[in-house]
């Protein structure tokens, strides 16, 4: 394309073909460069797992998918990112301390605990579920109260919480992994 250009250009403007290369890959690089005012987007996600799904290294970790979000090189949206998990014996490496960047780490989370979540705390809610039931061990928090939180779902009131955080505008992604897996975390969202 390059010899193309320059045999339609004459000669004498070949240096302007070279400042237009400049340019494009200083807006591939960094837009902000040419256009100062234009800030990249903020998006502030939170992504929740269960189960034996975690934000570690490991075969069921979430780390890759993690480090594409945040080093895919482009320009005009950065993600400040919340991992939380439904377990509350989630250690730190499977709430991905390896991971740099991210906003906050939380163990045993509930959508029904405001320092958790309300619907006003985040612009998106990614769930990536495994389980088909809470009600074992590592599920302290829920076991607590069994009335409250039924074993194969999320509770009334969490429910109601994220239904007013979509009413609100903010986007939800929830997916299983096959067959009924998953089905405790995502299965009843609406």
């Amino acid at each position: 394309m390059k010899n193309i250009l320059k045999d339609v250009v004459p000669e004498d403007n070949h240096h302007l073909l070279e400042h237009l290369r400049l340019r494009k890959d200083l807006v591939r690089k960094d837009l902000s460069i040419l256009v100062p005012w234009l800030q990249p987007c903020r998006v502030k996600v939170l992504l929740v797992t269960d189960g034996g799904l975690d934000f570690g290294m490991g075969d069921f970790g979430l780390s890759a998918f993690i480090n594409c979000l945040q080093n895919d090189g482009r320009f005009y949206v950065k993600f400040d990112i919340t991992l939380a998990h439904l377990r509350s014996d989630a250690s730190n490496a499977e709430l991905g301390s390896a991971i740099p960047g991210i906003v906050n780490r939380i163990s045993g989370f509930r959508f029904d605990q405001p320092t958790h979540f309300t619907p006003s705390m985040y612009d998106q809610v990614w769930l990536f579920g495994i389980e088909t039931n809470f009600h074992r061990t590592v599920y302290s928090h829920r076991n607590s109260n069994k009335a409250v939180y039924p074993f194969n779902r999320l509770s009334n009131q969490e429910l109601i919480n994220l239904s007013t955080f979509m009413r609100n505008g903010g986007g939800i992604f929830a997916t299983g992994d096959h067959g009924s897996l998953g089905a405790a975390l995502c299965g009843s969202v609406i």
